[in-house]
């Protein structure tokens, strides 16, 4: 969006490429994870672009997986159950947040994630509760026209 830093890193090393943008307290995070186990893609290959059936679809176990380990850092955190997202690059899932630090303004976000070919995408959107009404609408539009780019080194 306009007006918000940019920061972008990994990509080498066997470490995910991820990219933060921030606009005073508020942050979308993006990382990728390449899950390139023969297993794991063809299973999602043989899921993409068919309808999923809750709880059982690739999307939900990677979704799972990772709120585990987003939350660690938040204290209180709750999550809604992930609803679908009708995104152009594969099965996803959306959930909102909320978290009440020890010290400061309750945190309100987004988890999602966004199965796409090999890549697994987790967008994590957070902002003060007091902010999230009006920067709602910033979240949805870059979790929505979320395209990887293809560096060529």
């Amino acid at each position: 969006p306009k007006g918000w830093g940019v920061t972008s890193g990994g990509g080498r090393d066997n470490i995910p490429v991820w990219t933060r943008l921030e606009m005073g307290g508020a942050s979308i995070e993006i990382r990728d994870s390449v899950s390139g186990t023969p297993a794991g893609m063809l299973e999602r290959s043989l899921h993409q672009g068919t309808p999923m059936s809750r709880g059982e679809a690739p999307v939900d176990e990677v979704h799972e997986h990772r709120k585990t380990s987003l939350s660690a850092p938040y204290r209180n955190y709750e999550e809604s159950t992930p609803q679908e997202l009708e995104h152009r690059l594969g099965n996803s899932l959306i959930a909102e947040f909320t978290s009440n630090p020890m010290f400061g303004a309750t945190i309100h976000g987004y988890h999602a994630t966004v199965l796409c070919e090999y890549h697994q995408f987790t967008i994590v959107c957070r902002c003060k509760e007091s902010e999230w009404e009006m920067l709602k609408p910033t979240f949805d539009h870059v979790i929505s026209t979320l395209q990887p780019v293809i560096r060529e080194d």
